[in-house]
C-alpha cells in the first residue's frame, strides 16, 4: 500500500517515460555488421552479374562508367545499416 491508499498496482505506469534500451549498442553493432558484410557480398554478385548482361555489348568506356556506378551505388544502402548502427539504442530514438 502507498501512503495515499492506493495499492501499487494502481499507478499509471504507461505515464512514465520508457528509458529501456531496447538494444544494446553492442547487439546492434554486431548485426549491423553482419548485416553489412552479407548485404556487400550479396550486392557485389548481383552488380557484377547485371551489369555484365546489360552492358555486355557495349564499349569498353561504357562499360568501365557502368561498372565504376555499380561499385558506388552500394554505399547508400551501407550508409543507412551504418547510421542505423550508430544510435544509442533507446526506444525513442
Amino acid at each position: 500500500m502507498r501512503r495515499d491508499g492506493a495499492a501499487a498496482s494502481d499507478c499509471n505506469l504507461a505515464a512514465l517515460p520508457d528509458t529501456t534500451p531496447f538494444m544494446k549498442i553492442r547487439t546492434r553493432k554486431l548485426i549491423g555488421s553482419i548485416g553489412l558484410m552479407a548485404f556487400v557480398l550479396a550486392y557485389m554478385a548481383l552488380a557484377m552479374e547485371v551489369t555484365t548482361v546489360l552492358l555486355s555489348g557495349a564499349n569498353g568506356l561504357v562499360q568501365a562508367i557502368g561498372f565504376a556506378t555499380a561499385g558506388l551505388l552500394w554505399i547508400i544502402p551501407a550508409g543507412a545499416i551504418i547510421s542505423w548502427m550508430a544510435k544509442s539504442g533507446s526506444a525513442n530514438g
